[in-house]
């Protein structure tokens, strides 16, 4: 199945809370980005302020299920957009840094910095290689983005606030104070949306194009979420594959996978996985079997892969019930995959990269990267 993609961009007009579960103390905390449920939603709402969801015999229009309730329509994070240009992704978790200094920038504040490298193929350091320095090397949890030739890939982090409420109520003092964690206003933010057919990507640019007052997140109704959506832009091509090296050439024989968005991983009987394997790997991309194919979860030597779990929160607001708890494998987890068959993987990657693959892929999960250029060439290139 082809895709069709519609990219948009938006402003933070207020402060924004997108709640996840976790909390710190008495604080609620904030996620740095808006998954693709939040999207979602958001696009439904406005959608019902149009048109309605059901239709004469009281079951979701056919319009309101290719769009909303199915992998025909995939809704992508919206992640930073820095400066206003810059489109960034989370970093991958095989790049590391000095624990100190590990900051790359195209801005003056940054020239002091040791920057960070990825290690998805090459040798992990035990400590800084910058000349000098012996510092030890962690991973730099934010995002990252491409800044040209000169300055490459930068690190970036979005701006928080802290902001404290004081409940009126016969409650315990201590019970009283408690504070969110908050995106700050003025910020922007990006996604793209990947249709299967035009007339659903014409609904929903409509819908972005027209929408009035739109707002993300928790706290609406109390100064919170009010975002302004710049125009949408129809596209052929997925944004993604600017950060890919190209697919066409000869069968790869090592390539890389790289989350843009947390996945939702499953065994054959349902159980959740917190790393990606060959058999899952064969049926997503559409391969009759996993023969020949390899996924490495070392962390030595040239062929390893650097991913991690973590539980994924969600509420139902309609039943107004907390919905149950999933696990999931980390946005920027990157595995390294051998494949000794002779067929042309090009057209099943193409479809992986296109489709994503595991769970609750219509809500932004599963979506990824192959041959991500932070990584750098495999070992045995797949370009002629």
């Amino acid at each position: 199945m082809s895709r069709l993609y519609l990219s948009y961009s938006f402003k933070l007009l207020e402060p924004a809370i997108i709640g996840h579960g976790s909390q710190l103390g008495n604080v609620l905390e904030t996620l740095s980005f808006a998954p693709g449920t939040t999207m979602r939603g958001l696009i439904a709402d406005l959608y019902l302020r149009k048109s309605p969801a059901y239709g004469a015999k009281g079951s979701y229009t056919s319009e309101f299920r290719r769009i909303f309730l199915s992998d025909a329509t995939l809704y992508s994070p919206a992640y930073p957009l820095v400066d206003g240009l810059y489109r960034a992704f989370p970093m991958p978790l095989s790049v590391l840094g000095c624990k100190y200094y590990g900051e790359n920038g195209h801005k003056a504040r940054y020239r002091t910095m040791h920057g960070f490298r990825d290690h998805l193929y090459g040798d992990v350091p035990e400590e800084c290689p910058h000349p000098g320095c012996h510092a030890p090397v962690e991973h730099k949890a934010s995002f990252c983005y491409w800044a040209g030739p000169r300055f490459g890939f930068c690190s970036t982090d979005v701006e928080k606030r802290i902001r404290q409420h004081n409940r009126c109520a016969e409650e315990e003092e201590e019970k009283r104070l408690f504070s969110f964690e908050s995106l700050a206003e003025k910020q922007c933010f990006y996604g793209e949306i990947a249709f299967s057919d035009e007339d659903s990507r014409k609904t929903v640019c409509d819908l972005l194009e027209s929408a009035t007052a739109p707002a993300i997140g928790k706290a609406k109704r109390r100064g919170y979420g009010a975002i302004e959506f710049q125009s949408p832009a129809p596209s052929d091509t997925s944004l993604r594959e600017d950060w890919r090296v190209p697919l066409e050439g000869v069968p790869p024989s090592v390539f890389s996978i790289t989350l843009f968005s947390d996945a939702l991983l499953v065994d054959r009987s349902l159980n959740s996985c917190s790393t990606l394997d060959e058999h899952q790997l064969a049926y997503w991309m559409g391969l009759s079997s996993p023969e020949g194919l390899t996924v490495h979860h070392g962390l030595t030597g040239s062929f390893k892969s650097f991913f991690r779990a973590e539980p994924v929160l969600g509420f139902n607001h309609q039943r107004r019930m907390p919905l149950a708890v999933e696990s999931a494998v980390r946005r920027g987890s990157a595995f390294t995959v051998t494949y000794e068959g002779k067929d042309d993987l090009g057209e099943a990657l193409r479809r992986l990269e296109r489709d994503g693959l595991g769970l609750r892929r219509n809500e932004g999960f599963g979506m990824i990267v192959v041959n991500h250029l932070i990584h750098g060439a495999p070992p045995e290139a797949n370009r002629p």
